[in-house]
């Protein structure tokens, strides 16, 4: 994707310079002006046609060119000083004998040779960069599962997910802590002093509130602990799926890698045997048939190594990938010697571990512990709150509190406790249990067939297990007897 990026900038800036090239054709000032038009006429003609392209070589044809530069002629302004030379040379480039002097065409080359070093200048550097830019990585498989662990996007962003989480306990908490705000209530009171926003006119007011008991936030904040703990859970699955997969792709680019030089070994053995049939056939000692059999062998093998290169190529890409490097890197797999994980004892044994250790049914029934949080925190409703409040405010003579009260003061406080009991909370909070409630019995039905899915997969999977012992084993018997034949063809 860089590379075909890389080129198209390159075709962009190669049709400005085309144009910059044209326009040097027709400011040329040491052309004379009787060989411009003839000079204009040929540079319009290799431009609209890729500087060379289906133009003969000695630019003595250009009756399409001589006609398009005198369009081109009219729209850059060049008509006053051409329109003439342009009607005496049109009966010629009708007829197609518009003939461009030598020394025009020694110009042209000289002005060609010049535009292409410029190409090579601009296209050098970001195939150099494009070249630099990409990295093969030589990793194994335990190297390659650590890195995808530290640097995977999807575990990157599961990370983010449980720190937001994290960060919402936090807000949960925050009414159980005291909240101060500090302002003024400063106002000119003509008559009896009135509140201002609940408060009575100040100079300088602060407020406080934290709640003390509140059953129906406590379970707000039990909830996001719980949802903390589920996305816990779901970044800890999310690492062993990059796992799985990042092994999955390293086992791919693994085989990948040992069927593409496999391919180039068996092609470079054909190759030597159509050299060897080529000089049979010289030697007259084979018909000619067999060397055109060996060359189509050796087509065959060498279009399968393309083919399985192809493969290589983006099975390790997709490993780099999974590994959060660009898409210009490729990772490459190390061969090396690895033991087989160790094998339940049986295959009750593989169903049980492998439900026990989902952590995909411990996301549900961390799901299906915050929904229980949320029922009980909306029939808490019903509870008294209990809340600590703390009110100061600074007071002023202009708003004539000695005229109404007995007693002007000027600090004044006041600290308690604010207590509420809701009689009537309404039918909502019925409505909303029972919307949690089915959402519950959702979430018991999704973990049942995830239960149920898990089991049969890993049942399949201890089968397929099984049936790829059996093969190995029918195929290390089948290598026995090939290694015997050939031993007693040997022998005879």
């Amino acid at each position: 994707m860089y590379r075909q990026q890389s080129i198209a900038e390159s075709e962009e800036t190669l049709r400005a310079m085309r144009g910059s090239f044209l326009h040097s054709f027709l400011s040329a000032p040491e052309v004379a002006e009787e060989d411009l038009i003839s000079l204009m006429a040929a540079a319009v003609a290799d431009y609209e046609t890729g500087f060379g392209e289906n133009v003969p070589a000695s630019l003595g044809s250009v009756k399409d060119g001589a006609w398009l530069a005198r369009a081109r002629a009219k729209e850059t302004g060049f008509t006053g000083r051409f329109r003439g030379l342009f009607r005496s040379h049109a009966g010629d480039a009708r007829a197609g004998r518009l003939l461009i002097p030598e020394s025009v065409q020694r110009k042209v080359r000289v002005l060609r040779h010049n535009l292409a070093m410029r190409m090579i200048a601009l296209m050098l550097p970001i195939q150099l960069a494009s070249a630099l830019h990409a990295e093969v990585h030589h990793l194994t498989l335990r190297q390659a599962v650590e890195m995808a662990l530290k640097q995977n996007p999807d575990i990157t962003m599961s990370r983010l997910d449980e720190q937001q989480a994290l960060e919402g306990v936090r807000v949960a908490r925050d009414p159980f802590t005291p909240r101060i705000t500090v302002g003024s209530g400063l106002a000119y009171s003509n008559g009896f002093p009135m509140s201002i926003e609940g408060s009575a006119p100040s100079v300088v007011q602060a407020y406080a509130k934290q709640f003390i008991f509140n059953r129906q936030q406590s379970y707000v904040v039990a909830q996001a602990k719980e949802q903390a703990r589920g996305a816990g859970i779901a970044t800890s699955a999310r690492q062993e799926e990059v796992a799985i997969r990042t092994a999955s792709l390293f086992l791919d680019a693994e085989r990948a890698a040992r069927a593409s030089d496999m391919a180039r070994k068996q092609a470079d053995s054909l190759d030597k045997v159509a050299q060897s049939v080529k000089s049979q056939v010289d030697e007259g000692r084979v018909l000619p048939i067999e060397a055109k059999k060996a060359a189509l062998n050796l087509a065959r093998a060498r279009q399968m190594v393309a083919s399985l290169e192809g493969d290589q190529e983006f099975a390790e890409t997709s490993l780099a990938n999974v590994l959060g490097l660009s898409a210009e890197d490729r990772a490459r797999a190390v061969p090396e010697d690895r033991k087989p994980p160790e094998m339940p004892m049986s295959e009750d044994a593989a169903v049980e571990s492998a439900v026990q250790s989902s952590k995909q049914l411990r996301q549900i029934e961390s799901r299906i512990v915050a929904k229980g949080l949320a029922i009980r925190g909306d029939r808490a409703a019903r509870l008294p709150r209990i809340d600590l409040v703390a009110q100061y405010g600074l007071f002023a003579k202009f708003n004539h509190y000695e005229d109404y009260f007995r007693k002007f003061q000027r600090n004044n406080g006041e600290l308690g406790i604010s207590f509420q009991l809701p009689v009537l909370p309404g039918p909502g909070i019925s409505a909303l249990t029972a919307q949690r409630n089915a959402e519950v019995a959702h979430l018991r039905l999704e973990m049942s067939q995830t239960r149920n899915h898990i089991i049969m997969t890993t049942r399949q999977t201890w089968r397929d297990i099984s049936k790829a012992e059996a093969a190995r084993e029918v195929a290390r018997l089948d290598l026995d007897v090939a290694r015997e034949q050939v031993n007693i063809e040997l022998a005879l």
